[in-house]
């Protein structure tokens, strides 16, 4: 049971330095049924991503978030509760609450949080339910 951050999710449209491990999270849910939650601002960070993305035309962009839609991950709408969770990690750890999001969403859920952010893993690395997709095998 797992949170992905938009830098994992990247990676499965994206091939970049660990795509690889990406993919096998995308496996896990697709072919094991591994439950995988995001919150739901994650599919207007990847479409932002995916459109400043030199390589990629409107359409692919579309078409992609179309994708990610149709793989029905589980989708948490974004609540008063967990965005004053989120504020308290993001003071807590000093980083943006777009970020902390995810953590407040995994800790609230009890699941693991896996990043391909090095920078958000460094900082939040002492909380035992974060995991740097890197370090996925």
């Amino acid at each position: 049971m797992r949170v992905l951050d938009t830098s994992v999710i990247y990676k499965w449209y994206v091939e970049e330095e660990d795509t690889a491990n990406a993919l096998l999270l995308r496996d896990d849910f697709v072919k094991r049924g591994v439950e995988t939650v995001i919150p739901d601002l994650l599919f207007h960070e990847l479409a932002n991503a995916l459109r400043y993305n030199p390589k990629m035309e409107r359409e692919e962009v579309e078409e992609t978030v179309d994708n990610l839609f149709e793989l029905g991950l589980e989708t948490v709408l974004t609540t008063p509760s967990l965005t004053k969770e989120a504020l308290k990690v993001a003071y807590n750890y000093q980083i943006t609450v777009y970020d902390a999001l995810y953590l407040a969403l995994a800790k609230n859920l009890e699941f693991e949080f896996i990043t391909a952010d090095k920078k958000l893993y460094e900082k939040t690395k002492q909380l035992h339910f974060v995991k740097y997709l890197r370090d996925i095998k």
